[in-house]
């Protein structure tokens, strides 16, 4: 779930609000829902809500004839999305959704703005994955839709490689409009004992 507005949500967002501006309200369902398709490796996208408009539907391609289908890795089953919390622990949400498949090696990093994979291909994780989460540090002083987003976010991959489960972590510029790899440390090792 996802509440960050994208590039060509402006227009319908202005249309939502009486005063021009984008419009989005705390205490309402998630705007967007990112969901996986398996068997076309992809992420469609899901229009959860918009004031004024009572039939949820799955975002437009560029052709308005299409649904909009953003290529991901093979047969992705886990998604994340950045995440914080502000002061009244209301939830934030950032600038990507990832997505990764247990048992293999590699993440696809998905711009929310931008609704594309970044770097054209999933990116190399530091080992077979088994879970993923994301978590930005936001400015708890301000409700959640005027909330400035942090400068970076940090992904977190769970991994297992037969002998060892890890957990590692690599810090995204929430702003980058290109990403072309993921520099991960390792967090935890634990051995199989």
């Amino acid at each position: 779930l996802v509440d960050e507005l994208c590039e060509g949500d402006l227009l319908a967002a202005k249309s939502d609000n009486p005063d021009g501006g984008p419009q989005l309200l705390v205490g309402v369902p998630s705007r967007f829902l990112y969901v996986t398709s398996a068997d076309t490796n992809e992420l469609r996208v899901l229009e959860n809500f918009r004031l004024g408009v009572t039939d949820r539907g799955f975002a437009r391609a560029p052709n308005p004839l299409e649904t909009l289908s953003i290529p991901v890795l093979a047969r992705p089953t886990i998604l994340a999305a950045d995440e914080g919390r502000n002061a009244r622990g209301e939830r934030v949400t950032g600038s990507y959704v990832y997505a990764a498949r247990p048992g293999v090696a590699e993440v696809s990093v998905v711009s929310v703005a931008r609704r594309r994979q970044l770097g054209g291909k999933p990116l190399p994780a530091p080992g077979p994955v088994t879970a993923i989460g994301a978590f930005m540090e936001v400015d708890g002083a301000k409700p959640t839709f005027e909330t400035p987003r942090p400068t970076t976010t940090r992904l977190f991959v769970a991994t297992w490689d037969g002998d060892f489960a890890s957990v590692y972590a690599a810090d995204l510029p929430t702003s980058s409009p290109e990403i072309d790899r993921l520099d991960f440390k390792r967090l935890v090792l634990i051995a199989d004992t």
